[in-house]
């Protein structure tokens, strides 16, 4: 594979978000990273103090941000001209894009900031089109080792979305036409049913072991059926 075309990336943004809770307006992280035409990219990463600086176990335990951490930061509201500056008109990526967009969308709404969102690309989607096949995890970790980009820390906002960009430039624009925008109009049509497909040929080629929730049921099942498990 050769090297991208770098100069295409430059009115690009990929971006990334972590959240304190279940809630879409929860943000307390923000990752955008960019990259000029030699391929240098550059990441900037926010802390957020989410709304009454709230936290759910559940979130602490996939992006290892906690209260005491963000205590003292600022609010959405007051970082948000930063982030709107690193984003200018920029075309928006992100791995599984809905997710950043909703929780932008919904945390925008509760400071009552209003801001047109771009058109965004989605290099889940683009993995979903160019890689009917596949048969391991979309996800953006399996992605990114099945290219070998480097993937730095996981749910971190900024290391997230700067892995996103290389997804976006090194591989998957590559194994499409080598035009990142028409690729972004390609896998945004009929993306769903894509999606649907890849995620029930994932499942059924998954070599995870059964879950003990999985035994059980599998279990009661056969039990039901009059072959009792031994």
């Amino acid at each position: 594979m050769g090297s991208p075309d770098w100069t295409q990336f430059a009115d690009v943004a990929s971006v990334d978000v972590e959240t304190a809770t279940a809630s879409e307006a929860s943000i307390c992280q923000v990752g955008v990273a960019t990259v000029d035409g030699r391929g240098q990219i550059t990441v900037n990463t926010w802390l957020v103090q989410p709304p009454g600086n709230r936290y759910e176990a559940k979130n602490i335990g996939i992006h290892g941000i906690t209260p005491e951490e963000t205590a003292d930061e600022p609010t959405f509201d007051v970082i948000w001209p930063e982030v709107c500056a690193v984003l200018g008109q920029r075309q928006l990526i992100a791995h599984n894009s809905e997710f950043d967009r909703q929780c932008l969308a919904a945390t925008l709404r509760l400071y009552g900031i209003v801001w047109k969102q771009p058109r965004w690309g989605c290099t889940l989607r683009m993995a979903h089109l160019l890689l009917p096949r596949r048969t391991q995890p979309y996800r953006l970790t399996a992605l990114c080792e099945s290219y070998g980009v480097h993937r730095g820390k996981q749910h971190d906002a900024g290391d997230d979305a700067a892995a996103a960009l290389q997804l976006a430039a090194l591989p998957l624009a590559a194994d499409g036409d080598g035009d990142l925008k028409r690729l972004i109009d390609r896998s945004n049509r009929g993306w769903q049913s894509r999606r649907e497909t890849a995620n029930r040929r994932v499942a059924s080629m998954s070599t995870d072991p059964a879950t003990e929730r999985q035994l059980a049921y599998l279990s009661d099942l056969l039990a039901e059926r009059a072959y009792p498990c031994r």
